[in-house]
């Protein structure tokens, strides 16, 4: 008798087990939020746009310009992540060694509130964020936008993480993503498209950065790498998760 009931609660185990397996792996793994997704519906719709003939000239001969002014951008994978010390949008000074600290920081760069890809890419790395913290990652942007521009981006496009404010562009030259943005592209940007960006930066201060993302592991090593001239081009959440995982 005890060793028919025995046989009949190892096998109750062993179903109940298997079912867990089961359930286990059936369960589908979190999907990644995409960036390219997104700017393919906005690419769309800046195509379905009637541009001045004037103006689509500018922009691809400043394309042109920049792709061979900056032939190549950004930290290498294995370089050691240059130190910084910045304030966020509301005065408090972060500094990337006390960061890491913590664990792996995800650095993004962008150009501004008022660039509609950088939005983008904003909102989708705030929708991957609870994927990231699997790994103990954060994520720090680094802008040339003054304070109170960011503070009036994050009301339109709220997101959770710091943005610094990268006054001199010393950090941006750091990690080798300063662009030196033809005039006659600032000129199209003001008098066309009403993007003004001495406004967004402050007098004079119209150069930006490539867009760009820099993963750095806790030990201050860059395991990941990002960059491009083309505003429209951006690491996606599923690469950064790649990079997080060495």
């Amino acid at each position: 008798m005890k060793v028919s009931l025995m046989k009949n609660y190892l096998f109750l185990c062993f179903t109940l087990l298997l079912s867990i397996n089961i359930y286990c792996s059936d369960k589908k793994a979190p999907k990644v939020p995409s960036y390219q997704e997104a700017a393919d519906k906005l690419n769309a719709r800046f195509k379905s746009m009637k541009m001045p003939e004037g103006a689509v000239k500018i922009m691809e001969a400043s394309a042109k310009e920049l792709k061979n002014k900056y032939p190549v951008l950004g930290l290498k994978i294995g370089d050691k992540a240059p130190n910084f010390v910045l304030k966020d949008e509301n005065g408090k000074e972060i500094s990337l060694e006390k960061e890491l600290k913590k664990g792996p920081v995800i650095i993004n760069f962008y150009r501004g509130g008022w660039c509609s890809f950088c939005n983008i890419e904003l909102q989708t790395l705030e929708k991957s964020l609870p994927l990231f913290k699997k790994y103990n990652a954060q994520i720090i942007s680094i802008c040339p936008q003054k304070p109170e521009q960011t503070k009036a981006q994050k009301l339109k496009n709220p997101f959770s993480f710091p943005v610094l404010f990268d006054a001199d562009y010393k950090v941006i030259k750091e990690y080798k993503l300063f662009n030196e943005i033809p005039k006659d592209l600032i000129s199209l940007y003001k008098n066309t498209f009403k993007i003004d960006v001495d406004k967004f930066n402050g007098k004079g201060r119209t150069n930006l950065p490539s867009p760009g993302i820099v993963v750095v592991n806790k030990a201050g090593i860059v395991v990941g790498s990002f960059a491009h001239t083309d505003y429209k081009k951006r690491m996606e959440p599923a690469a950064i998760i790649a990079a997080l995982k060495k």
